[in-house]
């Protein structure tokens, strides 16, 4: 059983008056009314007192929100008021405006062209810059078609305008570790009998041999003279003579290179027009 010490100090820690108390511990058998409470332990304690200061800050942030907001004349709702990031920033902006600081927008529009204008410079140096890598990029594909051209092709062309019609029909192509070469209106690798992709530069002499026009005319023959022409037939062509008249010189050109170029025709008319009787 308790003793008189214990029982009174279950009492107040219960809340009883004083007076209840005296009452109570006397001799005698009494009942009590026990009051509702609630019981902690160390941590519910102290979650307890956490919470509670968290309530008070909030409550105090609000109050002094709403202080600010009345006595500096921010002119905030009363929902803005009670966050303390755009009070402060309704203070800084109206001890600015009291202050007289006035931002300075020519300096503000000065930096910003000269920040436009730098932005446009790094944008045409990075142009230049992909310009000047494609330029050389053209470059090391056409010296690469270069060296495949033929040693005895036809000077009608110069390089340049070979190298145009040889890309105009060809590409040459990464195929088995070798440069091959694909026909552009195909679509197709030159391969040999075993369907192994042959090189570009054994595909283009061979191009070059059998394309009409394509390697230097040959020199004309010379002519055998001819012995006394028979007066029983003057109309009879003389010598080893090809042509007529330069028109049947054209028809040959014409169907020699039926899609070569104005310059390549010239080239050749003046060649076959040497074997006109």
């Amino acid at each position: 059983m308790l003793n008189k010490a214990a029982q009174e100090k279950l009492l107040k820690a219960l809340n009883f008056a004083p007076d209840a108390i005296t009452e109570l511990l006397k001799d005698g058998e009494v009942d009590v009314e026990i009051p509702k409470m609630h019981v902690f332990d160390d941590a519910g304690l102290d979650e307890l007192k956490s919470n509670v200061r968290k309530t008070n800050t909030a409550a105090e942030v609000e109050i002094w929100g709403k202080k600010m907001n009345a006595d500096h004349k921010l002119g905030l709702s009363a929902t803005d008021a009670k966050d303390r990031d755009k009070v402060i920033a309704a203070l800084n902006a109206k001890a600015v405006k009291d202050a007289g600081v006035v931002p300075d927008d020519a300096a503000i529009k000065a930096k910003d062209d000269k920040i436009t204008a730098l932005q446009a410079t790094i944008d045409t140096k990075d142009a230049e810059v992909i310009s000047f890598k494609n330029q050389l990029k053209d470059r090391e594909i056409n010296d690469e078609y270069r060296s495949y051209l033929h040693p005895d092709r036809n000077p009608a062309l110069d390089d340049a305008e070979w190298i145009e019609r040889i890309k105009r029909n060809f590409e040459i192509v990464e195929e088995g570790g070798i440069k091959a070469l694909k026909d552009k209106a195909t679509g197709k690798i030159f391969n040999d009998a075993k369907e192994n992709p042959l090189s570009a530069k054994d595909v283009l002499a061979k191009t070059f041999a059998e394309k009409e026009g394509w390697l230097k005319p040959k020199a004309a023959e010379p002519v055998t003279p001819a012995g006394p022409k028979p007066t029983h037939n003057p109309a009879k062509a003389v010598g080893n003579k090809k042509f007529k008249t330069t028109d049947d010189v054209m028809k040959e050109v014409d169907r020699k290179l039926p899609t070569g170029t104005a310059k390549e025709k010239k080239e050749m008319f003046k060649v076959l027009s040497a074997e006109i009787a």
